[in-house]
């Protein structure tokens, strides 16, 4: 089967974040199962260390910026390659939000009359704003009506995109990812590590004030964070300079190899933002062997307590700095943990089996997940708070 992947950009920076892994790590797994893969994607011309492999394919577009932000970027050689050659495939996976280059390639598709499936990753979700309320009724709606299929990964979004679109055919998938990711590198037991885009939504400045917290009891543990700015980073740079005798320091953007290096290193992730819907960076942290410090609000946060694999906590400061000395100050808990994560790798988020999933979806066969036609928008399916005292 020829199939064509779609993300709206790669970049040095991972500005477009967890989307853009769940892309390279879904097109991987499905070239290991047979299928020859296409990734066409924009790309910023930075760089990004993405090669071709076997049967999987790479084809990267410039992007131009007309306006701030990921929302502003066009693509207009991703958006001709795709009216060109959507219909010479067997199989076409878009991974779609509602920036402008998403929103192209979703033209193209209407232009085409393709049947391809859509994965959102909580992208589009109900917005009360007057424009993407009249972008939905001209583009998205009918975009995923008529897709194949739609690819959730939780009932909180399948409830989204019917409310969206109440006639897409909703097809529900985690992500996942392949559990050798990261192999090897000596484990330093007193780093705990931030990786996200550095957006308000993120809280970073909840995960710097836990630091000075934690730094009260074991002054020997250093703490990084990570990211591409989008509105955090002065901020957390004059954390670092109000507060010397707090061992933090910011690493900069990091390619998805850094990523996995620092996860490797680092004995706590922690990942304080509210409403997150599936995070890779979860995953990655998983693969890695980092005990991941996860906010309770979380859209896999009963998934990850099933498993025992994260300490689930509030997004405060008192209580991040709870769950982070939690890990550290017991080994046993930690390797605990740490094997919890295994088991929800191996049993959850193996990304072969997800591959074969997906194989289904493109010859349109469902999944053998269930149906969620009837998910309504009342928090069905929502996490529910949960103790800040660091058990999981």
């Amino acid at each position: 089967m020829k199939v064509l992947m779609i993300v709206p950009l790669v970049s040095r920076d991972g500005a477009f974040g967890g989307p853009v892994a769940v892309a390279i790590e879904q097109a991987q797994a499905l070239r290991r199962n047979g299928e020859e893969v296409t990734l066409a994607a924009g790309w910023d011309g930075r760089p990004i260390g993405l090669k071709p492999s076997g049967t999987l394919n790479i084809r990267l577009f410039r992007c131009l910026r007309i306006a701030p932000g990921l929302t502003g970027l066009v693509s207009l050689g991703l958006v001709l390659y795709a009216f060109m050659n959507l219909r010479k495939f067997d199989a076409v996976h878009i991974h779609a939000g509602r920036d402008l280059i998403s929103c192209s390639v979703l033209v193209a598709v209407r232009m085409t009359r393709t049947k391809v499936v859509i994965q959102t990753h909580g992208m589009i979700m109900p917005d009360a704003r007057s424009l993407v309320r009249a972008l939905d009724r001209v583009l998205i709606r009918r975009a995923l009506g008529a897709a194949r299929c739609v690819i959730v990964l939780t009932e909180t979004e399948a409830a989204g995109i019917r409310a969206v679109a109440s006639s897409a055919t909703i097809e529900r998938l985690p992500n996942g990812i392949s559990a050798g990711v990261a192999q090897g590198a000596k484990r330093d037991d007193d780093l705990v590590a931030f990786i996200s885009r550095l957006h308000p939504r993120k809280n970073l400045r909840v995960f710097l004030e836990a630091a000075a917290i934690v730094s009260e009891q074991r002054e020997r543990t250093v703490f990084e964070f990570y990211g591409p700015d989008e509105g955090s980073l002065a901020d957390g740079l004059q954390f670092i300079a109000d507060n010397p005798s707090v061992n933090v320091r910011y690493g900069g953007a990091l390619t998805r190899e850094g990523v996995i290096e620092v996860l490797t290193r680092a004995s706590v992730f922690v990942l304080p933002s509210e409403g997150e819907v599936f995070p890779m960076a979860v995953l990655e942290a998983l693969a890695a062997g980092a005990v991941p410090v996860v906010s309770d609000s979380c859209g896999i946060a009963s998934d990850l307590e099933k498993f025992r694999a994260a300490v689930l906590v509030d997004s405060t400061p008192e209580a991040v700095s709870t769950g982070v000395l939690h890990v550290m100050s017991s080994r046993t808990s930690r390797e605990r943990l740490v094997r919890g994560g295994r088991a929800a790798l191996q049993d959850w988020l193996d990304i072969d089996r997800i591959a074969r999933e997906l194989i289904n979806l493109y010859r349109g066969a469902p999944t053998t997940s269930r149906d969620f036609s009837n998910v309504g928008l009342s928090g069905e399916g929502a996490v529910g708070g949960r103790s800040s005292d660091g058990s999981v």
